[in-house]
């Protein structure tokens, strides 16, 4: 078999994937004899999976995933295209911005607030005591962020001044927040 050589934090990722389905296959206290034989793998190929091996394809991993009814997971794989949007936006930014009306600006913010909630989720960063005042606010705050881009004709992001992670994790909370120009928040180095 070809060796698949990947970079460290690749591999890393990997390896904790394989980890965090050895996980989920102990929480649900099958053996590796029963994932194997519903996943149509040996034991062998199983443990290879739950060690990271990048050599395995991703269909066995996805075979894994079915068996311990994670298969969902796979959806939010590249579903928010971090780079991708930074490059979007980035485009957008050299072209001229379509006026929107005040009701277009605030569903526009309305979306965006969902997709920042979605991605802190994501990461743990939202404390389960959020009232709903208080994420009310934050969604006013993404809405005051498409209107200004609509006044402005210059994209605007909302960004946390603590970043959500890194060694100093933020949290996902009105007082972390802010409006920037979107070309600002993009040249930011906590960026990936």
């Amino acid at each position: 078999m070809k060796r698949v050589y990947l970079f460290p934090q690749t591999q890393r990722l990997l390896s904790d994937l394989g980890h965090n389905l050895k996980l989920a296959r102990l929480r649900r206290k099958y053996t590796t004899v029963q994932v194997s034989e519903r996943a149509g793998i040996t034991r062998a190929t199983l443990q290879k999976i739950e060690s990271g091996d990048p050599g395995t394809s991703m269909g066995l991993y996805f075979s894994v995933l079915h068996v311990l009814g994670l298969q969902s997971d796979m959806s939010l794989v590249a579903r928010d295209d971090i780079l991708g949007r930074k490059l979007q936006d980035i485009e957008l930014l050299n072209r001229k911005t379509l006026k929107l009306d005040k009701e277009s600006s605030k569903s526009i913010g309305k979306t965006n607030a969902t997709v920042g909630f979605r991605r802190a989720k994501l990461l743990g960063a939202v404390p389960n005591n959020l009232t709903v005042g208080e994420i009310q606010k934050i969604e006013e705050l993404y809405e005051q962020a498409a209107e200004l881009t609509n006044k402005t004709g210059k994209s605007h992001h909302v960004d946390h001044i603590k970043a959500l992670c890194g060694p100093d994790n933020g949290f996902h909370i009105l007082e972390n927040l802010q409006i920037l120009p979107a070309i600002v928040n993009l040249k930011k180095s906590n960026k990936k």
